[in-house]
């Protein structure tokens, strides 16, 4: 009997280190999936910051965008008018000889 109950007790001592083995292998799985669930968080939140700084670099490429649209259009405005001065000088010269 004495052997008998070795094996039963090497048979609960077996299944008590897989038990233990699969308990850590559980509780290891479970930290990497807590830290995977951190890491989509932290990829959410740049991801948000990402967007929102999109939109702001949209809106102020927009009015960059206008405002040099003006300054060249008054520009366009001053060259035109030179050019129309001198060819008005020109002409008054040319008349008036």
């Amino acid at each position: 009997m004495a052997a008998s109950s070795d094996t039963k007790y090497d048979k609960l001592d077996q299944t008590n280190k897989q038990v233990k083995e699969v308990t850590g292998l559980l509780k290891e799985n479970v930290e990497r999936v807590l830290d995977r669930g951190e890491k989509i968080d932290r990829l959410q939140e740049r991801s948000e910051d990402l967007e929102s700084n999109a939109i702001n670099f949209q809106s102020s490429s927009r009015r960059l965008r206008k405002k040099m649209w003006c300054k060249n259009c008054k520009m366009n405005c001053i060259i035109a008018a030179v050019v129309f001065g001198i060819i008005a000088v020109i002409v008054i010269i040319v008349v008036c000889k």
